[in-house]
């Protein structure tokens, strides 16, 4: 099945929003219009999951900026246990398909 989720970072002392680097996260309403984008993005990339990184423009619009297959997680709802067994169900399904 799919999982998506998404959060937003930001920083109040710095300009770099990385967790890593101070930066917090938050939870994000991705609407129709940027699902349908980063969905696009992993089609056409072939891509069977990853962590899209959106810069989200005040006219609503936005640019990819990153695409990681293992990316962080700090801010995230799923824990990478979880996030492991996702992809490890997903990965053995796609093998078992074109076997």
């Amino acid at each position: 099945g799919d999982y998506v989720e998404s959060y937003t970072r930001s920083n109040l002392y710095n300009f770099r929003v990385n967790l890593s680097l101070g930066g917090t996260g938050s939870p994000y309403k991705l609407d129709e219009k940027k699902e349908a984008f980063c969905r696009s993005a992993m089609l056409r990339g072939k891509f069977p999951y990853a962590h899209l990184d959106l810069m989200i423009l005040k006219t609503g619009g936005c640019y990819l900026s990153e695409i990681a297959l293992n990316g962080g997680i700090k801010g995230a709802r799923i824990g990478r246990q979880e996030l492991e067994q996702k992809k490890k169900t997903l990965l053995e399904k796609l093998a078992g398909e074109n076997a």
